[in-house]
């Protein structure tokens, strides 16, 4: 089945299970058509595709159309997502989709805390880029502690064979960007997929800055022309332009002190009119902080420390409140709500992140065709700690690059009109710039170097798993912690280093990490207890 033929039927799906929903997008039509089109170049070469569209505007349907395009062809497909929400939320479509095709069980999921498809073995798979990360170098999370304890040489040939012969989605690729290890990373892989295993790779989201693509293409060699950028084309869809830029707001740009900022917060959501709105922090804590201080019972918490079950439920409460036309709804989120979560607000007020990052945050602001602000000038804020900002000259703010968020917030100053739903290139132009795209070649070099190694394929990539402190993608581990009361959580090092209780508490990370892979599967068979209570509501709370 051609993928053109496949996207009629995603959207014929779509017509049928959601009637209020835009069943057709004519620039998806237009990058099926160029994917299809494009001739192979190169002898055993793979391509690479990466693909920008809007915010809202449906790349689901090119996930899903692909998926079922190549199943027909007898490949499998692997979507990878850089944050565990988004597997989340996007599970439900693909489950759904499935059925609707009479598929249903060939969709399935794996990640921490999610042992759904071992291997990666399902028809269609939704992972983490960790865990596919993990796999396509022949370390499975299944086979990690028996590597380790030197028990097992690992199934690294199945694993090669499950990941690098499968069709592969990268969605909301630019949150690779972010790292120098995780843009690192991007790159081995894309290597890896050209040059070694002939893949098809595709690469989506709404925020593709030229100095990062730039630098990707300059480390893949002679590969790089078998790499197509298919940027969005406004005049393919002028309807879909036309109804976004006529979400007229103006971005009302505050600095506030830390002291204040909850109660300056609450004071625009007592007097700015909405039904829904999405208040947005930078870390956890803030988020839970803020949370806790709201009086309404009107609300829900997104963050990455729930459980599953609680992650979900919380997803299903965002749905169902935006079905509610009346009353007021307020959703408190970090990043976990950034991406690929479908939801929609009228009242948007973020603390300020690099351009990506806030394009993303805006995406869930008035994100369904002809919503409108009740106030164009009370419904878009953007606000930061002045002290924060100011005193990282050349360090972070909060968890972002300090130089990237000074940059958005310099243009935001000048640009109050700007619509960051559709008119953001001159934005993401202004903030990142060629010193801001940083590679470590020589960890590039180390990822491709473990397939030189035949015989100890799956040990070479546990050294660098290890020599990485845990992450191939991140800058930090997570590792599972278990709250007084019973539920347990991925966390970061530092939840654990400041709060385990208990006989088995690591002194260092490389302890903690010691202690995971001889206890078992990616932080699973060892946990960590702490000092911490969990509540379905706000999540894990720890002391102080």
């Amino acid at each position: 089945m051609s993928i053109v033929n496949s996207l009629g039927i995603v959207n014929q799906f779509i017509r049928e299970t959601t009637p209020h929903a835009v069943a057709s997008r004519p620039y998806l039509e237009y990058v099926v058509k160029e994917i299809e089109t494009t001739p192979v170049s190169g002898e055993g070469r793979g391509h690479a595709f990466f693909v920008s569209a809007p915010t809202g505007y449906g790349k689901t349907s090119l996930s899903l159309a692909l998926s079922h395009a190549y199943l027909s062809s007898g490949y499998k497909t692997i979507i990878s997502y850089p944050l565990r929400s988004l597997i989340e939320d996007q599970r439900s479509k693909f489950a759904a989709y499935y059925r609707w095709l009479g598929k249903e069980g060939i969709v399935g999921a794996r990640m921490m805390g999610l042992r759904e498809s071992p291997y990666l073995v399902h028809p269609v798979v939704l992972t983490t880029i960790d865990t596919f990360t993990l796999v396509s170098l022949g370390l499975a999370p299944e086979d990690i502690s028996k590597v380790y304890s030197e028990t097992s040489m690992g199934h690294f040939l199945f694993s090669w064979g499950s990941s690098w012969l499968s069709t592969q989605i990268f969605d909301e690729v630019h949150l690779l960007f972010d790292t120098t290890k995780s843009l690192s990373v991007l790159i081995a892989l894309l290597k890896l997929g050209l040059n070694v295993f002939s893949s098809n790779m595709f690469f989506l989201s709404a925020t593709l800055p030229n100095v990062y693509l730039s630098k990707i293409k300059s480390h893949l060699g002679k590969a790089a022309g078998n790499v197509k950028v298919i940027d969005f084309r406004g005049d393919l869809d002028p309807g879909f332009i036309k109804e976004r830029r006529g979400k007229k707001y103006k971005i009302n740009l505050l600095s506030l002190s830390s002291q204040r900022k909850n109660e300056e917060i609450k004071g625009i959501l007592q007097s700015a009119p909405f039904t829904r709105a999405l208040v947005v922090f930078n870390t956890v804590e803030d988020a839970v902080a803020f949370y806790s201080s709201l009086t309404s019972p009107n609300k829900v918490l997104l963050h990455s420390r729930f459980t599953n079950d609680d992650k979900n439920k919380k997803l299903e409460m965002i749905k169902k409140a935006a079905q509610v036309s009346n009353g007021k709804f307020i959703i408190v989120a970090t990043q976990a709500i950034e991406a690929g979560v479908d939801i929609s607000s009228d009242l948007i007020i973020t603390e300020l992140a690099p351009a990506s990052s806030l394009i993303q945050r805006f995406g869930r602001f008035l994100r369904r065709e002809n919503e409108a602000c009740m106030d164009p000038n009370t419904c878009a804020y953007v606000w930061y700690e002045e002290e924060e900002i100011e005193g990282n000259k050349r360090g972070n703010y909060k968890v972002y690059d300090a130089d990237l968020v000074r940059r958005t917030r310099d243009y935001l100053e000048h640009n109050p009109d700007i619509n960051l739903h559709i008119d953001y290139g001159g934005l993401l132009s202004s903030v990142y710039r060629g010193g801001d795209a940083r590679v470590d070649q020589d960890y590039i070099d180390h990822i491709v170097y473990v397939f030189g190694h035949l015989l100890t394929a799956s040990k070479t990539a546990l050294d660098l798993l290890l020599k990485k402190e845990g992450s191939l993608v991140r800058d930090g581990s997570l590792f599972m912690a278990e709250s007084r009361n019973g539920f347990k959580v991925p966390v970061d090092f530092n939840i654990i280093r400041k709060h385990c209780v208990g006989e088995k508490c690591p002194q260092s990370l490389k302890a903690a990490l010691d202690m995971v892979l001889s206890g078992g599967v990616e932080g699973e068979g060892a946990v960590f207890k702490v000092s911490c209570d969990y509540d379905p509501e706000i999540g894990l709370v720890c002391p102080g």
